[in-house]
């Protein structure tokens, strides 16, 4: 009797190495086998020295990774060699800021991840160009447009009353006239692109410029597709809108003009 339980006590061993030794192997198996993709999520809300862009994980296993970010530079497919952020090391979705960037000038962008192993996974490239920090060259009056020769004021207000497109603009109020800067969001400092109206929607970057305006009353005019607007914030809701040589176009008559404008939140 004691001959059997003196043989069973390395047996019973045995089977527990052999039960261990499996585990081990496919949890090493599952390690070896998972697997991650990142994608490189939109750039948006640029200013003239920031962006947000961020990756969207597509995993299979459970991969672990050392760290996560986005990667920037003037050149195509920039790496962790060039300018990073750093997300942490979670597998999850992620926005990273990125700063210090030069005004109007492009860049391009890609999200990265490095996994424990270090190798490094990029997502595409995407391009952008940083929004210019100072005002338009040309400097009309405050809360007033000028074309064909004649000046028109406004009083103004900003919110989101009065819009069409947007969510958040300036809408001046004149003799027989109005005058719209719509934008998707709250702007920033920086170079706005007027776009066109069919959509009923305004990117990021772009914004919408519409109205009626004096002798032309009653004609529904809007500003030509890219054609810039220029945006100064000088406070919080405050803000100084200026366009240079805008383009009007009417879509109710073949009517046309360009104007200078400026309208002012104090």
């Amino acid at each position: 009797m004691k001959k059997y339980t003196f043989l069973s006590i390395p047996f019973i061993f045995a089977c527990f190495l052999i039960v261990l030794s499996s585990s081990c192997s496919k949890d090493e198996s599952k390690t070896k086998n998972s697997s991650i993709a990142i994608t490189t999520d939109s750039v948006n809300r640029i200013s003239a020295t920031t962006a947000f862009c961020g990756g969207e994980f597509t995993t299979e296993g459970e991969p672990e990774i050392e760290t996560k970010g986005v990667c920037w530079g003037l050149d195509t497919l920039p790496t962790t060699l060039n300018g990073t952020t750093v997300n942490g090391s979670d597998v999850v979705n992620y926005k990273s800021l990125i700063t210090g960037l030069i005004p109007d000038t492009v860049y391009h962008v890609r999200a990265y991840v490095i996994k424990s192993n270090r190798e490094t996974i990029y997502g595409a490239d995407l391009k952008f160009r940083t929004m210019i920090s100072d005002s338009a060259i040309c400097t009309p009056g405050k809360n007033s447009i000028n074309f064909s020769s004649q000046t028109i004021q406004f009083t103004v207000a900003a919110g989101t009353g009065g819009l069409i497109y947007g969510h958040y603009g300036l809408v001046g109020n004149g003799l027989n006239c109005d005058l719209r800067i719509e934008f998707p969001a709250a702007p920033i400092t920086g170079r706005y692109v007027t776009d066109k109206t069919l959509s009923g929607t305004i990117d990021n970057g772009k914004c919408i410029v519409n109205g009626p305006f004096g002798g032309i009353y009653a004609q529904f005019c809007v500003a030509a597709p890219g054609d810039t607007v220029y945006v100064i914030k000088t406070g919080e809701g405050k803000y100084s809108m200026t366009f240079c040589s805008l383009r009007f176009a009417s879509t109710s008559s073949s009517t046309s003009f360009t104007a200078n404008g400026n309208l002012t939140t104090e």
